[in-house]
């Protein structure tokens, strides 16, 4: 605490991680909790909050039983079921707020190998005999895609990614998205998906089919999230390009999203007959200034209409 209680982006102390024991609370964090003369809040893990308005953390890994082989597997397309919130890990009962401190896919060295714990979900994802781009690729875009899930719902006080920066050796549980440690160089699909996931205006496309039929009428719900003090307002384009990056399909509407706000958008567009692979992109485009539009992408295919 005495190293970093003056740094200006320390917001929150944390006690402990995935533990239940007492003591934090009865006797740890009150004896050091005076330390800090700004008071911020305290982090105590599986176990009750401490203070009355400290929060309480969730780790909702979706593949975890994958992970461990035990029950079903995760299948993405569950999202478009749920309400982005699972407090299966808050231990204890509490009416605080949360904190969603560990999340997404598990890990990859940083030459795309799959650490211990996560070699039964790329081989459930990719086959087995993926390389390493792949495993990279598919860890960016599933990493963003839960990222704009959990921002979208706004059930939780703060989502925070674990982990941007700790360790690649052989026998470690974890792992980062760096390419390069020494110039910090971000793995670069790590850079664009997930970058996009967490910029201030979020953008989460609720859809996660693999394919599309041509001439379906879907309606698609893009779910938009502003964390800025001030009202967001602009235009959000819906679009469906095929595998050379040619717009084929696109839906356009004003949105306005009032300071620290959320709303759900959607569309209702009719699906080409052009057969292929295609991207889905919802691109939020703000008014004013030399803003920097936000980008939501799922991946899927269209499909000939069944007889």
């Amino acid at each position: 605490m005495r190293d970093n209680w003056n740094h200006p982006s320390v917001a929150i102390w944390d006690a402990n991680n995935e533990t239940l024991d007492d003591i934090f609370a009865d006797k740890i964090i009150p004896a050091v909790r005076s330390l800090d003369l700004s008071n911020r809040p305290w982090e105590n893990s599986y176990n009750g909050p401490q203070g009355p308005d400290d929060p309480v953390e969730d780790h909702p890994y979706e593949f975890s039983n994958l992970m461990w082989g035990a029950g079903e597997p995760f299948n993405v397309t569950d999202l478009e079921k749920t309400s982005g919130f699972r407090p299966d890990m808050a231990r204890s009962p509490h009416g605080h707020a949360m904190i969603l401190n560990e999340y997404g896919l598990p890990w990859l060295d940083r030459e795309g190998t799959a650490t211990w714990v996560s070699k039964k979900v790329y081989a459930f994802l990719l086959g087995n005999n993926s390389t390493a781009e792949e495993r990279l690729a598919i860890n960016a875009y599933l990493l963003a895609g839960l990222t704009e899930f959990w921002r979208a719902y706004r059930n939780y006080a703060g989502v925070l990614h674990f982990v941007y920066l700790t360790s690649s050796f052989p026998q470690a549980v974890t792992g980062d998205h760096f390419r390069d440690i020494e110039a910090l160089e971000l793995e670069p699909q790590f850079k664009d998906y997930v970058g996009e996931a967490f910029k201030p205006l979020g953008v989460y496309v609720n859809f996660w089919q693999p394919t599309l039929e041509a001439g379906s009428k879907p309606r698609f719900f893009v779910m938009m999230i502003n964390d800025e003090y001030a009202e967001a307002k602009g235009n959000l384009v819906l679009s469906l390009q095929g595998e050379d990056g040619k717009e084929i399909l696109r839906g356009e509407l004003p949105f306005a999203i009032p300071a620290l706000g959320q709303q759900t958008y959607k569309f209702d567009l009719v699906i080409p007959d052009a057969p292929g692979k295609c991207l889905l992109r919802a691109t939020a485009y703000r008014t004013g200034g030399d803003q920097v539009p936000t980008v939501s992408r799922r991946k899927l295919s269209i499909v000939k209409k069944s007889a």
